[in-house]
């Protein structure tokens, strides 16, 4: 006992719990080696096992479902952290309307101011789907 109790005084406990049958006692040449009586220990009731491993195994199984829940709602997260926020995606398309519009206006072939109000809400569009499209994929 790491000197905390002398060996005297150990001994002679652990001989009086043998004395009361608490303990078992083996010698093997000059050591002792103590053990529970096993004897002292209640049996289990033979339907009181079966009901608690049925217990066990429903709140086994009902562990695995939500350690799978667990596993979806954590891809479920890593998806939704992967996508670029509404700021971002805002902020892309600005950056591609600036791209893109320009180059059909400084053609020459829009004359009016109606037909160009008509390219410019088609091409705002058309930036709007193809980022909304790359975010699913």
């Amino acid at each position: 006992m790491h000197g905390k109790i002398a060996k005297k005084n150990c001994q002679k406990a652990l001989d009086i719990l043998t004395e009361e049958g608490q303990l078992q006692a083996k010698e093997f040449g000059k050591n002792k080696v103590w053990l529970l009586n096993q004897q002292n220990i209640p049996q289990v009731n033979a339907q009181e096992l079966a009901a608690l491993t049925e217990k066990l195994n429903s709140v086994k199984k009902e562990h695995d479902k939500l350690a799978d829940e667990v596993k979806e709602l954590n891809a479920y997260l890593k998806n939704l952290q992967n996508q670029l926020t509404n700021e971002a995606l805002s902020d892309e398309i600005a950056k591609y309307k600036k791209l893109v519009i320009p180059k059909y206006f400084s053609s020459s072939h829009i004359s009016t101011p109606s037909s160009r109000k008509v390219i410019k809400s088609f091409l705002n569009l058309k930036v709007e789907i193809i980022l909304k499209f790359q975010m699913k994929t």
